[in-house]
């Protein structure tokens, strides 16, 4: 199943993520590194995140930093997929790196010492 032409390679390494491929697999067919790899997945999901938030496009676009062309090849890859019983896990593994992320960051602000002198 392809969203269309002239997808953006970020799109093209997500969708072959949710279609099942392992990250060996997508390196070796997109010549990306496992960080980009990572790297896309995490933006797609914080694009799910804001989404489910109801966000629109453009405040997508103005939170993430991405072209409006990007989050919108995320969108309709999310509206292709979602209902596909094949990637229910993939699509919620991915969901919850955007989880675990603020997580993660709310932990660590809360066990930050508090600086001496301050009154935090």
């Amino acid at each position: 199943m392809d969203i269309g032409p002239g997808i953006s390679h970020k799109t093209k390494i997500v969708e072959l993520y949710l279609k099942g491929y392992e990250f060996t697999d997508i390196k070796r067919r997109t010549r990306h590194s496992s960080e980009s790899i990572a790297r896309y997945l995490k933006e797609f999901s914080r694009t799910l995140a804001l989404h489910e938030r109801a966000h629109s496009v453009h405040e997508i676009r103005m939170i993430t930093q991405h072209s409006e062309k990007v989050v919108k090849e995320y969108l309709s890859l999310y509206d292709l997929y979602r209902d596909n019983p094949e990637c229910t896990d993939r699509l919620e593994e991915i969901r919850s790196l955007y989880r675990e992320k603020k997580l993660k960051g709310w932990r660590a602000e809360k066990e930050q010492p508090k600086m001496e002198g301050t009154n935090g």
